[in-house]
């Protein structure tokens, strides 16, 4: 299983971002987004799944934080943990695309 960090829109990028016209950077990601939680995965379209499915296996919905939604939506963007060992060697940041997933660099 992969390990996600979540992160989704704030209620003032919402508009912006749900779009797919503007993509988030990581570099502003705290500014754009508010880290809701994290989640194991098989892969995005498994992480996907199990947060817009309500009652899937008994992961935890998103707290609100004032934020306009709860399931995962275009715009919002999951931090990928790439092991090396028993290490995290880096981080892979994937947005939410109207079709599928993109990674952001």
């Amino acid at each position: 299983m992969n390990h996600y960090t979540l992160f989704y829109m704030r209620r003032e990028t919402f508009r912006d971002l749900n779009f797919g016209d503007v993509l988030p950077t990581i570099a502003k990601l705290n500014d754009t987004h508010v880290m809701v939680g994290a989640a194991q995965a098989e892969d995005l379209e498994h992480l996907f799944a199990r947060m817009n499915l309500w009652a899937e296996d008994g992961l935890v919905r998103v707290f609100r934080k004032g934020l306009t939604h709860q399931s995962m939506s275009v715009g919002d963007v999951a931090r990928l943990a790439v092991w090396n060992g028993d290490e995290i060697a880096a981080y892979e940041y994937w947005v939410v695309r109207p079709l599928g997933f993109e990674k952001l660099n």
